[in-house]
Order: structure tokens, then C-alpha cells, then sequence
């Protein structure tokens, strides 16, 4: 059952972005362009391009979260500790936003799908590139 979800407009400053826990000192290196990199606590999602209006959908759940990947080209899953409670949407430069985790702290599987929008589709001020963040108990079901 989803438990929340909400949409966050984002950047994509130095080609990534992250889902970090609140509490997190050591942090992978950068993923390099379109690339992943993934530690005990973050994980950084690197995409082809700096975006300047993206929106992220992060949705918590109890079980594992439904999904279609007929809409996103490019999906990641992970295991990601998060014993602060908390996930921070890390934009580098450009800030972050902190997440309560609904179900507390513990270990999560994350599931990250990512789509750049063809130019031509986007309209003024619009999101040039759409992302989702599903994430779920690491002991739930096939998670």
C-alpha cells in the first residue's frame, strides 16, 4: 500500500542528482555522466545532461511498489540503509529537501526511473526530465 508520495522539482546540477540518508558522512563518488553510484546510505543517479527543471516523484511504500517500464528508458534498483529516518534529495550545489520516512529507519530497496522529455515536448516551464523514486522495506515480499 502506498503510504506517501509527493512531486519535487529538481535539478540535476553537475549532470546527478541523490537520495541520501540524513545521516550520511561517507558518500560514494560521483557516477560519472548517465551512470549510477551506489554506497551503504546513497545512491547518485547521473544523468546525460545538467536539467534545470526536473520533477521527481518519491513514493513510499509498504510492499513492493507496482511498476510499468514501458515509460522509463532508464531504471536502477538498490539497497539503501537509512537509519536517520530520513532521505534527503540531494541536488548538490542547487540544495536538497528532506524526507520523513514513513516507516521509520531501516534498510529500503529504491527503485529510481528516469526520463529526459525530447525538447520539442517541453513547454515553458515545464520539466525538461521526469523521475521516479519508489521505495519499499528491504524485508517486503520479492523486495
Amino acid at each position: 500500500m502506498l503510504l506517501a508520495g509527493d512531486d519535487h522539482d529538481i535539478v540535476t546540477d553537475y549532470r546527478m542528482f541523490g537520495l541520501v540518508d540524513g545521516s550520511a558522512r561517507d558518500l560514494p563518488g560521483p557516477p560519472g555522466k548517465a551512470g549510477l553510484s551506489v554506497g551503504e546510505t546513497a545512491v547518485f543517479l547521473g544523468t546525460e545532461d545538467d536539467v534545470i527543471r526536473a520533477r521527481l516523484r518519491v513514493e513510499f511504500w509498504d510492499e513492493p511498489a507496482p511498476f510499468d517500464g514501458r515509460e522509463w528508458p532508464r531504471v536502477e534498483d538498490v539497497t539503501l540503509s537509512l537509519p536517520s529516518g530520513r532521505l534527503v534529495i540531494d541536488q548538490n550545489t542547487a540544495g536538497g529537501a528532506v524526507l520523513e520516512v514513513p516507516g521509520g529507519p531501516g534498510r529500503y530497496r529504491v527503485r529510481l526511473a528516469w526520463r529526459e522529455l525530447p525538447f520539442d515536448e517541453v513547454g515553458e516551464g515545464e520539466p525538461e526530465a521526469l523521475g521516479l523514486a519508489q521505495l519499499w522495506p528491504a524485508t517486503s515480499g520479492t523486495g
